[in-house]
């Protein structure tokens, strides 16, 4: 990704998972909410936000799979040629 891109996506997992948070305890504080058995509608949807801008800063923090193969067969070409 480019510098743009990568400082755009660590911004928005940010906030998704400190949106999640805060709004997972002020949910919690309302009296008149929209129940799912013993736990708060608003409360499941801060949860997934928070899972989701985890799980998206492990994807993308993990690179690409061929980026490696591809370093390790230049070097490889360039210590025959040596």
């Amino acid at each position: 990704f480019s510098s743009c891109v990568a400082v755009s996506l660590a911004f928005t997992c940010s906030y998704l998972i400190w949106y999640g948070l805060g709004r997972f305890f002020i949910e919690s504080l309302r009296m008149d909410s929209l129940m799912l058995g013993n736990i708060r509608v608003a409360q499941l949807v801060s949860i997934a936000m928070i899972i989701t801008g985890i799980v998206l800063i492990i994807v993308f923090n993990r690179g690409s799979k061929f980026k490696n193969l591809y370093n390790n067969a230049s070097e490889t070409i360039d210590a025959q040629k040596s």
